[in-house]
């Protein structure tokens, strides 16, 4: 299983929801982070969701930095 950090710029930053990915054969599962709270779920078990949460809330900080990085460098580039 892999959590993926979803880095698209759809919209405007203040708009975007910190939220991860996570996808396995034809599971998928998107997950907020502030608070960790599942947002949709296509075929997980609920004992995978709770592996997963637990994995997310282990790697939180780690997921936010990831976010905030990435986010500060499309502000450099786009003269923001």
């Amino acid at each position: 299983m892999r959590i993926v950090l979803c880095l698209m710029r759809k919209t405007a930053k203040p708009f975007l929801k910190l939220h991860v990915h996570v996808d396995r054969d034809n599971l998928s599962a998107k997950f907020w982070l502030k608070p960790v709270q599942l947002a949709r779920n296509i075929g997980f078990s609920q004992k995978d969701l709770r592996t997963i949460e637990k994995m997310i809330v282990a790697h939180r900080q780690e997921l936010q930095e990831r976010w905030d990085g990435y986010f500060r460098l499309l502000d450099v580039a786009s003269g923001i």
